[in-house]
């Protein structure tokens, strides 16, 4: 279960995490201190539930247990394919 940051960087990685958001490792490191930033719940969020890791949304963002209890029951969808889209069966 992800609770800190330290933790979700432990997950992720220092390199992923630096590519992918485009930020440097005193970045993440300064996350330690001071939260990370709102901007970054969303896309964390998506990427942990993506990759199926439990993590508690209270701990690790700040938010309201209410809040997270809604956030936790979401699930990740496949994309839907449209008929006649690569990929998808014959219409």
């Amino acid at each position: 279960m992800i609770r800190t940051v330290d933790e979700l960087v432990e997950a992720l990685g220092y390199p992923f995490l630096m590519e992918w958001l485009g930020v440097d490792a005193s970045t993440v490191a300064s996350w330690k201190a001071r939260g990370i930033p709102p901007g970054r719940h969303l896309p964390l969020f998506l990427e942990m539930k993506r990759r199926r890791l439990r993590f508690d949304c209270v701990a690790l963002f700040g938010i309201d247990e209410e809040t997270a209890r809604i956030v936790e029951d979401l699930r990740i969808m496949p994309p839907i394919r449209r008929a006649g889209s690569v990929g998808s069966p014959a219409a």
